[in-house]
């Protein structure tokens, strides 16, 4: 990407399209579409692996282990799912539900940008992060 903090919308298409060359013989069952920053690339991969996806609505601000995100949560099991964010961040969010869903399946993740000071590494990444590169405002956020 030219711009790692300010993407354009074809520059996100064509860094999530390159890394979909790279997945295509791994046999996703599923997306799991991490709401809302995961629903672009979410997207572009389901349309064109022709994968079903599945929606997350849960982020770690909200507090883990929160009784509410039981009921929130899809129930998946015995599946080889994705997780599709557009960013790792501190890391909580993938961490959380990488503890949620990996209990009766198999779980990857990826994110077009991995910040590596978060607490976990995506299993697939398109673009790292340091420190100083600082916040990255996606289109749809401007």
């Amino acid at each position: 990407m030219n711009n790692k903090t300010h993407p354009t919308y074809d520059e996100i298409h064509y860094t999530v399209c390159n890394f979909v060359k790279q997945i295509e013989h791994e046999n996703y069952d599923l997306i799991g579409i991490i709401a809302r920053g995961g629903m672009l690339p979410g997207k572009i991969i389901s349309h064109k692996l022709n994968i079903p996806t599945f929606t997350v609505y849960y982020s770690s601000e909200q507090g883990k282990g929160e009784s509410h995100h039981q009921y929130t949560l899809p129930t998946i099991t015995n599946k080889k799912i994705l997780l599709v964010d557009e960013i790792t961040d501190s890391g909580n969010t993938i961490n959380d539900l990488i503890e949620f869903y990996d209990t009766n399946n198999c779980v990857h993740t990826y994110t077009i940008y991995w910040k590596n000071t978060a607490i976990i590494k995506p299993t697939f990444h398109s673009v790292e992060l340091n420190e100083i590169d600082g916040w990255v405002y996606m289109p749809w956020e401007i």
